[in-house]
């Protein structure tokens, strides 16, 4: 039955629902300027009304919900959108960095180098005998050289630093994951009672997600989803289960969390492997199966598969830059030193460790097959004997039987075709494969003081077995590669020793026209794996496309960035448009509570005048 103190009630429930919703809009307006807040809405519905003749009769309203305005279709298009744009912004960064250590294009750097190195040839066979010519080749290479070594370390750096980045994103992603988890079980106590929408637990909880896709490629799934279009046609979210995965490898189940495993005891290097342990122990890589993010960046710009034999990664970006460094570097050193090995001298030696029955073309040495030549020249420079030594896939160094560059070298033959087999060059050069697993010749003892030298050269310049280059006979540079290049220490030491011709006549300048011309001639490049030949360019060339792809690669990923970036700024906007804080419409809302607030007060202040005059009947 009615009652004035039921209209008093009614009049309490329209002023209790006017503040929660006014308590609401003060919560969006405060969180206005909150990045990772999604704006509220108190749902206000009809109190369940008293059914008396002659019809149900109201009793005022009542807040049925406070639900957030979320659209989980659009949110997940914004981490989509937000992991993209991470993988491309971090890739953007390594690149313009990458960019600044080759500053080809102000002719500084590694080519000018060059130039001048090659120049400084030129010079020489201007002048074959200048001391001071000498001594300024010396200062160039070394210029060179440093510059290689310089560019070549600020690269490695580069790709430690990404290395270390990698380990704290990997931590990154395993705390966020276990903050996930605990906000899974309060959203879990929260909601309990099916009647709590724990939305500002759940914005939390988006905030953490978003921050792991700007990290790695990430997948939700959630279960239950509901629509509540009565309240906004914008409303799309799961109130039900949650799993969260990684490249497919599940890291978070509901309340439970299953760190992400990373680990440098597997190299020497340092470089992290990441893993995930399964329940059962049973471990598996996850380098594979991360791609997105700045994590996937990271892998994508270090490199993903490590090879042991090599001491570096088989791709990666900042790899691909060292490779080429070294390629670069590890040609320009055999080249020269297969040129330089023409300088006759009374003694070679290789400077790489050799097995002694390994096939030479075989292995992971940069050697063809062909044939090269040993002279030996008299004190006038005049050739008095020579060796041709045929190279083929069967070759090695010293392996017991008659193909063998020991065996060959020793064999007794009438080289000079003068039926004499006392001064042929197996009379005049000892040959041995020694202990320290080198292969050395040296002119015998009884013509060491004769005024005897002997050089090596190819049989076939345009087609170059590579045999002393690769081995290093008879070195102008030291090293095999970007890291360790750098003049010969003898050379370093006394310039006057560098030699510009092939005989030990005074003014022969034939090898510094040979090392001047190397610059217009293409040579071989080789798989730093296989020592196998990929490509033949000259070395200005090759090096120009090592710098060019730096650059080009990099004006790709500015180009993927920009498009990312323009998908992230549309994605965000209809996000915003739906989930963020408009002041306009909450200052709007505010007042229709306001007044709905005055409004139901001066309900209750109606029925106080009621009940006073009823009072005052009755005295």
């Amino acid at each position: 039955m009615a009652s004035i103190f039921g209209t008093l009630n009614t009049g309490y429930s329209g002023l209790r629902s006017s503040q929660t919703a006014v308590d609401v809009t003060s919560h969006n307006i405060a969180n206005a300027g909150n990045d990772h807040y999604t704006r509220q809405r108190a749902v206000i519905t009809n109190a369940v009304p008293l059914t008396i003749e002659p019809g149900d009769l109201g009793l005022g309203s009542q807040v049925s919900q406070i639900v957030r305005i979320h659209d989980e279709f659009v949110f997940q298009r914004y981490l989509s959108a937000s992991n993209s744009l991470s993988n491309s912004q971090y890739k953007q960064d390594v690149f313009n960095t990458l960019n600044t250590y080759f500053p080809e294009i102000d002719q500084v750097g590694i080519h000018k180098d060059l130039q001048n190195y090659f120049n400084s040839w030129q010079a020489l066979s201007n002048h074959p005998d200048d001391g001071a010519i000498k001594t300024d080749l010396a200062t160039y290479t070394q210029t060179l050289t440093n510059s290689i070594q310089t560019t070549r370390q600020k690269v490695q750096k580069l790709q430690s630093t990404i290395n270390d980045d990698i380990k704290m994103s990997v931590d990154e992603i395993n705390r966020l994951a276990k903050e996930i988890s605990i906000l899974n079980q309060k959203i879990s106590v929260s909601e309990a009672g099916g009647g709590n929408n724990a939305n500002d637990l759940r914005d939390q909880r988006d905030k953490l997600e978003k921050a792991l896709s700007e990290i790695v490629n990430i997948s939700v799934t959630k279960n239950n989803l509901s629509s509540q279009t009565e309240i906004d046609r914008n409303i799309k979210d799961y109130n039900d289960t949650y799993t969260l995965n990684v490249g497919g490898f599940n890291i978070i189940d509901g309340i439970n969390y299953h760190p992400i495993t990373i680990s440098n005891q597997h190299n020497e290097q340092g470089f992290y492997e990441i893993s995930f342990r399964r329940k059962d122990w049973e471990v598996f890589p996850m380098e594979g199966a991360i791609t997105g993010g700045k994590l996937g960046a990271m892998l994508d710009m270090r490199g993903r598969e490590y090879d042991t034999q090599k001491g570096g990664f088989l791709d990666g970006e900042v790899q691909k830059t060292l490779d080429g460094l070294d390629k670069f570097a590890n040609s320009l050193i055999e080249s020269t030193n297969n040129l330089y090995a023409q300088a006759p001298s009374q003694l070679m030696a290789s400077s790489v460790p050799l097995e002694k029955d390994y096939s030479l073309t075989n292995s992971n040495l940069n050697i063809n097959e062909g044939s090269f030549i040993v002279n030996v020249f008299n004190n006038n420079g005049e050739v008095i004997a020579s060796k041709e030594i045929l190279i083929d896939s069967a070759t090695t160094i010293d392996g017991g039987d008659g193909n063998s560059i020991v065996a060959k070298m020793r064999l007794d033959t009438d080289d000079n075709n003068d039926g004499n087999s006392n001064n042929d060059v197996d009379d005049f050069i000892d040959v041995m494969f020694d202990d320290h697993g080198r292969l050395v010749f040296a002119l015998k003892d009884e013509h060491q003081s004769g005024g005897f030298t002997f050089n090596i050269t190819e049989a076939d310049p345009k087609n170059p077995t590579n045999f002393a280059g690769a081995l290093g006979m008879q070195r102008f540079f030291e090293g095999s590669d970007a890291s360790d290049i750098r003049l010969n220490y003898l050379l370093r030491d006394n310039h006057s020793k560098i030699q510009a011709g092939v005989t030990p006549n005074s003014g022969d300048k034939s090898l510094a026209n040979d090392m001047q011309q190397l610059q217009y001639e293409k040579v071989n490049f080789y798989s730093l794996t296989s020592g196998k030949v990929e490509s033949s360019e000259t070395l200005e060339r090759f090096f120009t496309q090592v710098a060019g792809s730096v650059a080009s690669r990099g004006a790709d990923i500015n180009t993927v960035h920009d498009s990312n970036t323009a998908l992230f700024n549309s994605v965000k906007a209809e996000f915003d448009s739906i989930s963020k804080v408009s002041i306009d419409e909450e200052l709007t809302n505010l007042i229709r509570f306001q007044t709905g607030y005055q409004a139901a007060a001066k309900v209750i202040t109606t029925v106080d005048q009621m009940i006073n005059s009823l009072l005052q009947m009755k005295s």
